[in-house]
């Protein structure tokens, strides 16, 4: 089962999370019920409001090692931050946590834009599901906002929500970001999906929208095009269209296609 913790990578609250989180599976692995329970693995996610290279080095060392060298390199930030003083924010003292975390190539990772792309999308997720605490804890769609440590324990111990798969994740969040009047975050996070799936109903008709929402009304027009072209009876397509038409000034032709859906909804 594996458990997202969203929060920055520099906040005190981080460091206490950690410290509960841990408290919290220490426990669970010493009763008696635990052979019977689910492995858990963590991986720690950026808060939507967490941009800083601390962060993404945590995010590269999950990418790179997995959850047990993040694990490490956060614990080695933590310390650093609230043992020593040091200023975390600084690339050679990161670089040289790093190192001392087993993470020796993260010096050279982070004097480049590697993670960046990794770290927006996390946080562009965590803002589709509604992550606004510090710490939130996720297990598919199960989200619990800084728990105590009761309802921490009994989070972890629920059934497990099994994940839907990435690309209909993509898509969910991606539509919940619309939702939230952020275009160009739901269009960050399909794009892949429009690269990979171009002809895809659902994946078309959701980039069509963005593009139209952001006012990138030429690509909007090109995707609501081949959507009535495919389903000529498509009356959102059709009605996309003839609103991209009137924002674009082709007045004459937006007006064709909405007549259109007039006549027919009104027989």
């Amino acid at each position: 089962m594996r458990i997202e913790v969203w929060a920055d990578a520099v906040a005190p609250e981080t460091l206490s999370a950690k410290d509960q989180l841990k408290a919290a599976l220490d426990g669970r692995a010493s009763s008696a019920e635990a052979t019977a329970l689910p492995e858990i693995e963590v991986v720690w996610r950026p808060h939507p409001s967490d941009d800083s290279d601390a962060q993404r080095l945590v995010h590269l060392a999950y990418t790179d090692g997995g959850p047990a060298l993040q694990e490490t390199v956060l614990a080695a930030i933590l310390a650093a931050r609230y043992g020593e003083g040091a200023d975390v924010t600084d690339l050679e003292v990161l670089g040289r946590l790093s190192a001392s975390a087993g993470f020796a190539q993260g010096a050279a990772m982070l004097r480049t834009d590697a993670g960046k792309r990794g770290v927006e999308e996390q946080r562009l997720r965590g803002k589709a599901i509604g992550v606004t605490a510090v710490p939130t804890f996720t297990q598919a769609d199960r989200l619990l906002e800084s728990p105590d440590s009761e309802a921490l324990t009994a989070f972890l111990d629920a059934e497990e929500e099994r994940a839907v798969p990435e690309e209909t994740q993509r898509l969910r969040h991606a539509e919940a970001l619309l939702r939230q009047r952020d275009p160009l975050g739901a269009l960050r996070l399909i794009e892949p999906l429009l690269r990979d799936h171009p002809g895809h109903p659902d994946v078309v008709q959701l980039a069509a929208r963005a593009y139209f929402k952001s006012a990138q009304l030429n690509k909007a027009l090109v995707l609501a095009e081949a959507m009535v072209e495919v389903n000529p009876a498509d009356f959102y397509a059709r009605r996309l269209l003839g609103r991209t038409l009137e924002r674009l000034g082709r007045r004459d032709e937006a007006r064709a296609h909405l007549r259109l859906i007039d006549e027919i909804t009104e027989d």
